[in-house]
């Protein structure tokens, strides 16, 4: 089964649980959504493994966040601001819509990065790219490295259950 699927039968099965708690309060919606998720991992061994990464590519979104924040900062609070900016054309291994949604989302969130447009790479054989604007690139590898392998590594984990396929 897909993993939209079994997430879709979880958040039933904690709707379910409120139903029959007959309440409607969050320690209760995490209670039942946690006891589908145990449900469903004992049927699906590999849906528990791959939902228990999501709260870890959230604190890490946040945390890059965080730090890409200071870095625009620091940018901001010096006189002589010597940055150079531009456009850079990242391969993915994400396919579907909703992977690449994902990915170019938490790139725009983080301060200093911006998608700018999904492409085709002419030079990778027509390879999927998406296009980034960086606020400072000093090496544009580092910065397709970083991407691929923080971010896109961590959404290729929750949907797929590793790298790329």
């Amino acid at each position: 089964m897909s993993i939209r699927l079994l997430f879709v039968i979880n958040v039933a099965l904690a709707a379910l649980w409120l139903v029959l708690m007959q309440s409607l309060n969050l320690v209760d919606a995490l209670i039942g959504f946690v006891i589908g998720l145990i449900i469903i991992s004992i049927l699906e061994p590999g849906y528990g493994s791959r939902g228990g990464r999501v709260p870890v590519f959230v604190l890490y979104v946040l945390w890059e966040v965080i730090l890409s924040s200071l870095v625009v900062a620091g940018y901001i609070l010096r006189r002589n601001i010597n940055v150079r900016q531009g456009i850079v054309a990242v391969p993915m291994d994400v396919t579907n819509p909703m992977e690449i949604a994902t990915l170019a989302s938490v790139i725009t969130l983080t301060p200093g990065t911006l998608t700018v447009e999904i492409g085709k790479d002419e030079a990778e054989d027509g390879r999927r790219v998406l296009f980034v604007h960086a606020l400072n690139i000093d090496d544009p590898h580092a910065l397709t490295a970083k991407i691929k392998n923080g971010f896109e590594k961590q959404i290729l984990q929750i949907t797929r259950g590793g790298g790329p396929a």
